[in-house]
């Protein structure tokens, strides 16, 4: 690549030109963290959904009348169908951060790699006489 393009893409560091001399901008103790947090609420939402349908179930084995049919009819299966969306809806952000974890630390090694390219193209440069 001619000396004239690179510096317009290319930053000076010391002596070596590198195509990517900032690291990836990527807090990974604050994903994990997320994570953390995000999966405790899912075990947690989990348990607690558990627990609610299997008491509802026993209060409907012997509760009768208008509001035992308004809550096996309405209420019970609402309970259950929002639980099940927000569980999802946890999971898929557990699976973004992971993956925007991920896709980071692949960038930071393809820019690590590519620094490394060009310090060897720099060093053989220098040695030719480039």
């Amino acid at each position: 690549m001619p000396s004239c393009c690179r510096q317009a893409w290319v930053a000076e560091v010391g002596d070596e030109s590198l195509p990517y001399p900032n690291p990836v901008q990527f807090d990974k103790a604050l994903a994990a963290a997320a994570v953390s947090v995000l999966q405790d609420t899912l075990i947690n939402l989990d348990s607690f959904t558990r627990l609610d349908v299997s008491l509802g179930e026993v209060a409907l084995q012997s509760w009768k009348g208008r509001y035992a049919d308004q809550f096996s009819g309405r209420d019970f299966p609402w309970i259950k169908r929002e639980a099940a969306a927000v569980k999802t809806e946890l999971q898929t952000w557990i699976k973004r951060i992971q993956q925007a974890s991920e896709d980071a630390a692949r960038l930071e090694r393809l820019h690590q790699a590519a620094n490394e390219q060009a310090r060897q193209e720099h060093e053989t440069g220098a040695r030719s006489g480039d």
